[in-house]
């Protein structure tokens, strides 16, 4: 069985990851705006869950799950999030603003 489900929430998780850390387990995963199901709104970004086993039960982190989250004025800046062992978070640029409301895309 899935580890952790959205259905009826959002059609996509993506690059799913584990954290292993004084005694729990950390599940990351990421999630896009335009994914979510009619009436269901929430940032790009990294989204994580904790639990005691690996097969949970899993509660979100921060009561919504979410950990680190594009800001609405630059809702793609960044994709494909991954939390390091260490709690730091890479990722790639995906937008750069340029003047106004144009952007480029990639770095």
């Amino acid at each position: 069985p899935p580890l952790v489900t959205a259905v009826g929430v959002n059609d996509q998780t993506e690059r799913p990851h584990y954290v292993f850390q004084d005694g729990k387990y950390y599940l990351f995963t990421i999630s896009h705006k335009f994914t979510y199901a009619d009436g269901v709104t929430g940032p790009d970004g990294v989204y994580g869950f904790v639990g005691e086993h690996l097969f949970g039960p899993y509660r979100p982190m921060n009561a919504s799950g979410l950990v680190l989250g594009n800001p609405p004025a630059q809702p793609f800046q960044t994709y494909s999030h991954c939390v390091m062992p260490n709690g730091l978070v890479t990722s790639f640029i995906d937008s750069v603003p340029t003047s106004g409301d144009d952007y480029r895309i990639g770095g």
